[in-house]
């Protein structure tokens, strides 16, 4: 948009110097060749937004906790930032990810995001890291039919991340035009995943789909360097059903309970009322029974009954 206003405006500039120049010229504006606008002039323009995916993260989860949908709260509670940095000299890793969640006693969460606060890498770092945190192989390398899984087992019993979280997207960040890219598992064919590219300009050529070991590939090609994993846990996720289904269970019979407290209070009243009026009113000899035997006329009987 920059670029085409200024195009423009030298155009216009142009014609005020030149009166007898023609709008259907061959140089008009329309034939001007395309560029795209520098990343930092946008930021000048736009100013710098989210300025992460973990800060964009953050947001969401934000929004949704201060919802007044239940729903929407329940789901923002289950979701989890894991931060790694990357001091030091080894390389992050989904191991070291565990280990965080593990002691942040969040790894029953169902969805857990993992932060790479990585720096510009060169192209072959950009490799090394996605291969890194390639989704576990699920025996797609072994062609032997004998050794693959029958119609009906599960394909899918390995993690990528302590015992039972899998890989669902992992989100890059090509630095030279501050844009993300996304690799997202394939849910029936977990072996390959779906590139998300809006600006598809930015990484000519690339396939929209791809097998997961391709990824580093083209991370490598294109420069996009890992900057979150996103994990979920089939297994986590109906645990928290579970506890939550539990929970309400348990909420409605303490109400119950006390509901019926109340009544039973509320006719021991009545009652009590009932066998005192008896005595101080009638003073008959069957009320003074009624008295001595801690019963009361039919007609006093509670109506919570």
């Amino acid at each position: 948009a920059v670029a085409l206003q200024s195009a423009a405006d030298a155009k216009r500039a142009s014609r005020q110097q030149d009166p007898d120049s023609s709008p259907d010229s061959d140089d008009s504006l329309e034939a001007s060749p395309m560029e795209l606008v520098p990343a930092d002039d946008l930021v000048d323009a736009f100013g710098v937004g989210y300025g992460d995916m973990s800060e964009a993260l953050a947001s969401i989860q934000n929004e949704l906790s201060d919802s007044p949908n239940l729903a929407a709260k329940a789901i923002a509670d289950l979701i989890v930032l894991i931060p790694l940095t990357t001091l030091g000299e080894s390389w992050p890793v989904p191991e070291m990810a565990w280990s965080q969640a593990q002691e942040w006693k969040v790894h029953g969460s169902p969805l857990i995001a993992v932060d790479l606060s990585l720096p510009p890498l060169t192209r072959t770092s950009c490799g090394f890291v996605a291969r890194l945190w390639l989704p576990s192989a699920r025996g797609a390398e072994d062609d032997d039919s004998e050794t693959q899984p029958m119609d009906g087992e599960d394909q899918q019993s390995e993690s990528d991340l302590g015992p039972g979280h899998r890989l669902v997207a992992l989100v890059c960040y090509l630095w030279s035009f501050r844009h993300y890219v996304v690799f997202c598992r394939r849910q029936r064919e977990p072996t390959r995943c779906l590139m998300f590219n809006d600006l598809p300009g930015l990484t000519r050529g690339a396939p929209k789909e791809l097998d997961w070991e391709q990824v580093p590939d083209a991370c490598y090609r294109y420069s996009l360097t890992p900057r979150l994993a996103l994990y979920e846990s089939l297994d986590a996720a109906e645990d928290v059903v579970r506890s939550r289904r539990a929970a309400v269970a348990a909420a409605a019979a303490q109400s119950s309970a006390a509901s019926g407290r109340a009544a039973g209070r509320a006719c021991g009243d009545d009652n009590d009322g009932a066998v005192a009026g008896g005595v101080a009113v009638g003073g008959g000899e069957g009320t003074e029974a009624s008295s001595a035997t801690g019963r009361t006329r039919p007609d006093s009987q509670c109506t919570h009954q």
